[in-house]
């Protein structure tokens, strides 16, 4: 199962990043009860990420003339230093694309592919009944650099050499780690002491690294360094492919060569659905991008704003509405070559979502939500980051690990 990443569009006002008024009233923005600062607004650009260091990289790219695009790339690499246990140059990448000039919406799904030895044949062989969550087995075909590089291509301005300039220096130089960062390495900390190579990289003084101390990754360096030289290939079919699957194989995993040399990214059609006037859109399978378009399919059958913002019936039906979704989730996402055909469809469709939405009692919470009958037919482990330009240009995007710090192929696995 992969995350999801998509926004919302409006049909007559086209795609908005501010939609409060900047009128303050009291403490709090005017009609955003619940918010603590105005909205921020920008005359040539913005970029939002989970970082400062990323913000502000980005943020030089459109300020130089780069576009969104450039921008967005550009933060992701220094999300992979910054973030460790979230992303990095081992995960994925999704992303959804509006193009300004055209008023197209492209999507790109740049997660892992498995090993072609990935079989049930292979698993069943080493004792497994379904396939493995970590360990060796369960690392796929990273697809972030594949991302960077087919993003830059087809909508970029500047170079994958110019994009990593940042997250190259901050490797090398190191940075501040930031508080939630802090927090995250001390929780992961036993994991990461459990294999050495992970402990000499991220525990370089035998313990996490505490908030505000200096941490510099030369060795993630020396990578981003090699990428930026010989691009996407350096990855792929250079000395850093290589590597890893030497690594992989003398852990018993299944990653070879040809796993790496053939890797490719896709451009994939976005689902959407119209939620009050609102066109949603999101990545389809194999993301679970699926799961918000229903969610909020069930929702609109509420009378959300007569509830209330976090009123007990507020959050009932949302919960209510993301279980129903979730055990849809459970049973019937898988790769997109290998869903059963037409219930995709099914699961974002409005009448589907009124035979969900029967089924929500507003005076008690579900015992139990099965899954949709088509008979007939953890810890954060991800970052997202979006960025927009003066040309009309929006990025939606994300990069992951699934887990934090990743399939933990430090520790013993069966």
């Amino acid at each position: 199962m992969r995350d999801c990443v998509g926004f919302c569009h409006n049909a007559d006002r086209g795609i908005r990043l501010v939609s409060t008024p900047s009128t303050v009233s009291g403490d709090r923005p005017f009609g955003n009860l619940y918010g603590t600062r105005s909205p921020a607004v920008g005359r040539r650009g913005m970029i939002a990420t989970s970082q400062s260091l990323a913000s502000a990289a980005g943020l030089k790219v459109l300020q130089d003339g780069g576009n969104a695009i450039d921008a967005a790339v550009t933060a992701a690499a220094v999300l992979a230093v910054v973030e460790p246990s979230m992303n990095g140059i081992g995960g994925d990448l999704l992303a959804i694309v509006f193009e300004g000039r055209t008023g197209m919406l492209h999507a790109l799904d740049s997660t892992g592919r498995s090993a072609y030895a990935a079989t049930p044949q292979e698993f069943a062989s080493r004792g497994f009944t379904e396939a493995p969550s970590k360990g060796p087995l369960a690392v796929d075909v990273p697809g972030v650099v594949e991302g960077w590089h087919q993003l830059l291509t087809r909508f970029g301005t500047i170079s994958l050499s110019r994009a990593l300039e940042p997250a190259i220096a901050y490797a090398c130089d190191g940075f501040p780690v930031a508080e939630i960062m802090a927090g995250e390495w001390s929780a992961n900390a036993d994991l990461l002491r459990s294999d050495p190579h992970t402990a000499a990289t991220f525990l370089p003084q035998g313990r996490p690294p505490l908030h505000g101390e200096l941490f510099a990754n030369p060795r993630l360096a020396t990578s981003l360094e090699a990428i930026a030289t010989g691009g996407r290939d350096a990855f792929y079919t250079g000395t850093i492919a290589r590597a890893i699957v030497a690594d992989i194989k003398a852990r018993n995993g299944l990653l070879d060569l040809r796993d790496f040399a053939e890797h490719t990214a896709d451009w994939v059609t976005p689902i959407s659905t119209n939620y009050r006037g609102y066109d949603l859109v999101e990545m389809p399978p194999s993301t679970q991008g699926f799961v918000a378009l229903e969610m909020l399919n069930i929702l609109e059958g509420f009378d959300i704003r007569a509830m209330g913002h976090n009123s007990a019936d507020y959050l009932h039906v949302v919960s209510e509405a993301k279980r129903i979704a979730f055990a849809d989730r459970g049973t019937w996402l898988a790769d997109r070559d290998h869903m059963r055909a037409g219930v995709l469809e099914r699961l974002i469709s409005k009448d589907y979502a009124a035979k969900r939405r029967a089924e929500i009692a507003l005076s008690k919470a579900g015992a139990t939500y099965a899954a949709g009958d088509f008979s007939g037919a953890d810890r954060g482990d991800t970052v997202y980051l979006t960025a927009a330009d003066a040309s009309g240009n929006v990025i939606s995007f994300i990069q992951s690990l699934f887990a934090s710090f990743g399939a933990e192929i430090g520790r013993a696995h069966v």
